[in-house]
């Protein structure tokens, strides 16, 4: 696996783990599996794969955390020194998570992308072996990851917040000024016209 430039992330492991017993692993489940092969002579045994930073999207909900990790595997094979992309695998991990209004959204974010990337990561494992075989290649084993490796392979902004959780505060140079409403209906065409 190469790895990916490294990562500008301020999530924290220690942070995590003190989420970690009170934090209730709800659901775990797929919302996209898909492979793409592309008809190559390069020799399959040689194979290497890439994997872009995840983009975590997440929601707050109450006491519930639901969190979308959008693994994308690049897959390579090498042939006299030039490599050629010939798969690609795209499985989104969801996972769902209770215990979230005890914490800050802060706190929740770190524990979403260092725990959630753990959790996910296994599930990710065998649907990249599974789908390479299915496509014809070798079986590719992607390799366990302990987490303290975990911030430099994820990226987790603020949550999509639901009706009835607490908004999540912006920083004051990200806070877009509203648009005044648009009339429509009966009453805004009859002020046109007048």
């Amino acid at each position: 696996m190469s790895d990916p430039a490294p990562v500008d992330s301020d999530l924290r492991v220690e942070v995590a783990s003190c989420l970690a017993s009170a934090m209730h692993l709800a659901s775990v489940g797929f919302l996209d599996v898909a492979a793409g092969y592309t008809l190559s002579d390069a020799p399959r045994e040689r194979l290497s794969f890439d994997l872009p930073v995840v983009n975590v999207v997440w929601r707050l909900d109450g006491d519930r955390v639901d969190a979308q990790f959008p693994f994308v595997v690049d897959i390579s094979a090498t042939r006299e020194g030039n490599s050629e992309e010939i798969a690609r695998l795209a499985v989104t991990v969801f996972i769902s998570y209770l215990g979230a209004s005890k914490f800050s959204v802060d706190d929740l974010r770190h524990f979403v992308g260092v725990s959630g990337f753990m959790h996910a990561w296994p599930y990710l494992r065998a649907e990249a072996q599974s789908l390479t075989t299915k496509i014809g290649l070798p079986p590719l084993l992607l390799p366990l990851i302990v987490s303290g490796a975990v911030p430099s392979k994820v990226a987790v902004g603020l949550p999509l917040v639901v009706a009835g959780s607490p908004k999540p505060e912006l920083p004051a140079k990200k806070r877009a000024k509203r648009a005044k409403p648009v009339k429509a209906g009966k009453k805004a065409q009859r002020k046109k016209k007048s």
